[in-house]
């Protein structure tokens, strides 16, 4: 966090840019002599360098912070709604690099064994969505899938 204070202008212009790459860039040019090659106070030096922010951590940063704040800042200046749609297909290719037992459940609930569900884990929006649908839904069923309202929503969306 000190480092990301102290680059903090740094980090506001690659916000500015509304560009992952940008971001990604940022991210990956933090550096510090210490963290490069530790985990911990007082684990072992690293063989090799590491990075202070990984691509995982980057991605759900990406995901959960900066799209919002971009989408936010178009709001707040007015961009029409023809602009702030140009964020989603960047969002849209946003891979994602984890997975956790939510996300395997919701995948498992809603598509069993059908080879395809793995589709759904690749990116950040299907996470994301594979998430709402396990919190709006799954969370709120007990009787484990026999009696969930998804498939009848389904139904009225078509």
């Amino acid at each position: 966090m000190s480092i990301l204070a102290h680059k903090w202008p740094t980090f506001r212009r690659s916000l500015g840019k509304k560009n992952v790459a940008a971001v990604n860039d940022f991210f990956n040019r933090l550096d510090h002599p210490f963290w490069k090659f530790h985990y911990t106070l007082t684990s072992d030096p690293s063989p090799k360098e590491m990075a202070l922010i990984g691509e995982s951590r980057v991605a759900e940063i990406l995901a959960n912070v900066i799209f919002p704040f971009w989408l936010a800042e178009d709001v707040r200046h007015g961009e029409s709604v023809l602009r702030r749609i140009d964020v989603w297909p960047e969002y849209a290719k946003l891979r994602s690099h984890l997975s956790n037992r939510l996300l395997e459940t919701a995948a498992t609930r809603l598509f069993g064994n059908d080879a395809r569900s793995a589709q759904f884990l690749k990116t950040v929006a299907h996470q994301q969505g594979l998430l709402q649908i396990y919190e709006d839904f799954c969370l709120q069923d007990n009787s484990d899938c026999a009696q969930c309202p998804f498939p009848e929503q389904m139904q009225k969306w078509k």
